[in-house]
């Protein structure tokens, strides 16, 4: 019965989406123009946007519920944990613009999304006995590569719109951000379910379940690279105001 309306439910969101599509082709000033997916940077970067972060946008769920089931931390300590990725997040936002001035946003964003994956998998060495600090240094690791990420992914979606464009880019973009986010965190909480019952011991192998949902998260976001190599090499840096970001 759950497998039928999870199918019933995919069915009903494709084929309001085909409605959709059909609607905005016929009428002049639709909310989301389908001359949007015309442009090769928008078209790329927001389909980037959609499945980089289907694995960071898991990591602020995963890191604090791996503390406190994994390691019995209070929610103040997995919270306090989280810092190292605010902080240098916000130290991020100085090096974004010459860094892809110099190498370009193919060039970045495909190395970078690889670097966001492999620091999330690294999360899988998250154990007991491990230092402090060296938990501190990934998470402040995680934290700049995903700021950069999610500047450049940002801002490469609507560098090339046009003014009458660049509205419903904005609210395009804010929606996807919003969807990847909750596909992430309900993709996590289904690979630990998965993972924890596998392992008939469950507290004893929820630890583990938490390290093989990190290795997985990572791979789907390094899987993503393949989607930004498709930009051209020719992308020119033009960054202007960064739009909303809820998850940096």
């Amino acid at each position: 019965m759950k497998h039928a309306s999870m199918l019933v439910l995919l069915i009903f969101g494709l084929a309001t989406l085909v409605a959709y599509w059909l609607h905005a082709s016929q009428h002049a000033y639709p909310l989301f123009p389908t001359t949007l997916f015309r442009v090769p940077t928008f078209s790329i970067g927001l389909l980037g946007n959609l499945f980089a972060r289907l694995g960071s946008g898991s990591i602020p769920f995963l890191i604090p519920l791996t503390l406190q089931v994994g390691l019995s931390h209070t929610p103040v300590q997995a919270g306090i944990m989280m810092l190292p990725i605010s902080i240098s997040a916000l130290l991020t936002k100085r090096v974004v613009t010459p860094l892809i001035l110099y190498f370009g946003y193919k060039q970045v964003l495909t190395a970078n999304t690889l670097l966001v994956g492999a620091s999330m998998t690294s999360f899988a060495l998250i154990a007991p006995d491990q230092p402090a600090w060296l938990r501190i240094i990934q998470l402040a690791i995680f934290g700049f590569f995903n700021s950069l990420q999610f500047t450049a992914m940002n801002t490469v979606v609507l560098k090339d719109l046009t003014p009458s464009q660049a509205s419903s880019g904005n609210t395009l973009l804010s929606m996807i951000q919003m969807l990847s986010m909750g596909f992430g965190i309900a993709a996590a909480g289904t690979l630990i379910n998965i993972f924890t019952d596998i392992d008939s011991k469950i507290r004893a192998g929820a630890l583990e379940a938490f390290h093989l949902t990190f290795i997985c998260v990572g791979l789907i976001t390094c899987a993503s690279t393949w989607i930004f190599a498709q930009l051209s090499k020719d992308v020119l840096c033009d960054i202007k105001n960064e739009p909303t970001e809820f998850s940096s």
